[in-house]
């Protein structure tokens, strides 16, 4: 089967993209593992979100390494949603597939953030047609763990419980603390290469978060119960997240009892 010039391209461009990220980060850890030096995280105290946006992706490794996730970043988290956007550094400026992917793949919209309720499970936030703007589905389950990248512990995001499709499937994100202003995150595909081949990203924590939604064990979700944003469960990538709020609508159209639930 013949091949197109511009599909070539195409493929060696990811290729080659895939390939600069993956020596990067190999690069990357091995600076961790020869104890080479990585910055304190005091010199990113007042690093803006341009400046990250500007960096390579050899110079974001080295900033989530000098981050911190500890207990108490997890305690920030919880029972939270924050705003969050993909970023292109490094060869993802040239090739930028995990945005693509996160806008018009991973969700039912464009990625907007992630919410942690205070159980230890949480989703992401897509733009959609809803009452906020937005549609939550995506569920992780996030816990204190040890990084890929090192060194120490970060916050990571497990899907596979919740997520088994081919794009999802072993599907993880981790997160650190840089300043007051953001966390870092490198997201990954197990089908492009895992953290091997991360997907940078940040989270805003400056603004005033809004409360989380809660997120039902997975035991107890079935395929029939709570709309999110009228998008019923199963109905996109096999996977919506439930929550119990008074602004969504259960499946008989009716509101649930009580308002809004606590956390």
């Amino acid at each position: 089967m013949l091949v197109s010039a511009s599909t070539r391209i195409i493929i060696t461009s990811i290729l080659v993209a895939c390939t600069h990220n993956i020596i990067t980060v190999i690069h990357q850890k091995t600076k961790v593992r020869s104890k080479r030096h990585i910055p304190s995280a005091d010199e990113y105290a007042n690093t803006t979100e341009h400046e990250i946006k500007a960096w390579s992706l050899s110079k974001f490794i080295t900033a989530y390494q000098a981050s911190k996730a500890t207990t108490a970043e997890l305690q920030e988290l919880q029972g939270c949603e924050f705003e969050a956007i993909g970023l292109l550094n490094g060869a993802h400026r040239y090739v930028p597939l995990a945005p693509l992917f996160a806008d018009y793949m991973f969700g039912p919209g464009v990625w907007l953030g992630k919410g942690f309720d205070d159980s230890g499970l949480g989703y992401n936030v897509f733009k959609g047609q809803s009452e906020d703007g937005k549609l939550r589905s995506r569920r992780f389950r996030y816990k204190l763990q040890p990084s890929f990248f090192g060194p120490g512990d970060a916050v990571g995001l497990n899907y596979s419980d919740f997520n088994g499709d081919l794009l999802t499937n072993g599907m993880r994100d981790e997160v650190r603390k840089l300043n007051a202003k953001v966390y870092l995150g490198l997201g990954s595909y197990q089908l492009f290469g895992g953290m091997w081949n991360p997907a940078p990203f940040l989270v805003r924590v400056s603004d005033l978060p809004k409360k989380s939604f809660r997120v039902r064990p997975l035991e107890q979700a079935g395929r029939e119960g709570w709309y999110i944003a009228h998008l019923r469960i199963g109905g996109y990538g096999g996977d919506t997240t439930e929550i119990e709020s008074a602004t969504q609508t259960h499946v008989d159209g009716k509101a649930p009892p009580g308002g809004r639930d606590e956390l």
